[in-house]
């Protein structure tokens, strides 16, 4: 519908890791009668102007669009914006999956519905499943289910044409925020807003599960002991599950590393404001200048929300 039909006004929105994002624009455009076949369903892409010569994007797919009212000049638009992953909750199937890994099987769902853009940053070896079944589920309430069953995440990097989906489990796979990879904190000053500064920010932290244990049983090798103890910061709190969904140990140890570090997760969290164009959900940053030693250092953006006007 052409670069120039439609300007931005403000944009708000929601982003997570291992979740689809959700953005709204409030748009405008001298053309009264947008022709809403070319807009819905098709991608959209905001470009946000950083540091001279540095550009942010944000891609999606119209999910939804909205006409408003009109004056003297511009007519106004709404516009919701969100993940090609997002289409997969408009489906519903049963399906049976043969001696696939959960890579395969996600990778086998994504290509037949037409989509290429994920990105494979996988370092765990995963078994081989004679029998897995989506049943009664979309296709995106099936791949997560698999996704967390094995300790994967995703989250999105996003360009000038498209946005990619990365497929990861290991911390190493977290890339650094578009922009400054380091923010200052400035508490209680006031000035004019400043980029890459966080204005606000809570320390918290909390008791988690010390320790992750799993255990199952294959009956081709019944004398195979399978229990797996992954110990934490405190042996009395440990988590079990059974069964534990692997067939040998190696496989049961990566596991409950993962299932160890899901559970811990929430055990120190940082939550804070400020004016940070760079900041994506699933990217890493790190905080300078908190009177709090311990507090500055290096972070994984699990959520953001985010607000823009011009």
């Amino acid at each position: 519908f052409g670069k120039d039909r439609l300007h931005v006004e403000r944009l708000q929105g929601h982003e997570s890791l291992m979740a689809p994002f959700r953005y709204e624009l409030d748009l405008k455009s001298e053309d009264r009668a947008l022709n809403f076949s070319s807009i819905v369903g098709k991608p959209m892409t905001v470009e946000f102007q950083m540091s001279p010569g540095e550009t942010r994007y944000l891609s999606g797919i119209v999910s939804r669009f909205r006409q408003g009212g009109t004056d003297s000049r511009f007519t106004y638009y709404w516009a919701e914006l969100r993940p090609w992953l997002w289409l997969l909750t408009l489906t519903k199937d049963c399906r049976i999956f043969q001696n696939q890994t959960i890579p395969q099987i996600l990778t086998t769902i994504f290509t037949d519905f037409g989509f290429t853009d994920f990105r494979n940053e996988l370092k765990g070896r995963y078994e081989v499943h004679e029998y897995c079944v989506q049943y009664q589920e979309t296709a995106f309430e099936y791949v997560s289910r698999l996704m967390e069953e094995v300790g994967m995440f995703y989250f999105f990097r996003h360009y000038a044409d498209r946005h990619e989906l990365v497929l990861a489990d290991d911390m190493d796979a977290h890339p650094p925020c578009p922009g400054p990879s380091v923010v200052t904190y400035r508490g209680g000053r006031r000035g004019r807003r400043e980029d890459s500064v966080i204005s606000h920010c809570t320390l918290e932290e909390q008791v988690t599960p010390g320790g992750f244990v799993t255990d199952d049983f294959h009956f081709e090798t019944p004398s195979t002991n399978l229990l797996v103890r992954i110990p934490g910061n405190d042996a009395k709190r440990q988590w079990y599950e059974y069964p534990g969904g692997f067939t040998a140990t190696s496989s049961g140890e990566m596991l409950a590393r993962r299932r160890l570090e899901a559970v811990e997760r929430p055990g120190r969290m940082l939550r804070g404001q400020g004016m940070c164009r760079g900041f994506v959900a699933g990217h890493r940053f790190s905080i300078q200048g908190h009177d709090r030693k311990d507090l500055n250092g290096a972070y994984v953006l699990s959520h953001l929300s985010l607000n823009a006007t011009q």
